[in-house]
């Protein structure tokens, strides 16, 4: 719970029933998924529309070309903040990438 962000209706100035979180939701991932299989550039999806610096990282390292393994894709996605190996393969899972 402690991503989530207390909005405001602007009717009453209560809080809103509908909590909003920094993670992207599924439709994110099917939407980036979408475009990947159309041959697009996918990592657009969640740099934009979300503020998910992990998935971002995430994308942004599978898309490269200048890691030529998943172990140095590993070792970057560590290095620059995105967290840990597992954390790197479930962005991976998640974007439809392996």
């Amino acid at each position: 719970m402690k991503n989530q962000k207390q909005s405001l209706t602007p009717e009453t100035d209560e809080p809103s029933l509908t909590p909003k979180t920094d993670e992207p939701s599924l439709r994110h991932y099917v939407r980036a998924r979408e475009l990947k299989a159309a041959g697009m550039d996918w990592t657009d999806v969640l740099a934009v529309e979300i503020d998910n610096k992990r998935a971002r990282l995430a994308a942004e390292l599978l898309a490269s070309d200048t890691y030529g393994s998943t172990t140095a894709r590993v070792q970057a996605f560590a290095e620059q903040g995105g967290g840990c190996r597992a954390t790197f393969f479930n962005y991976r899972r998640k974007l439809g990438s392996g």
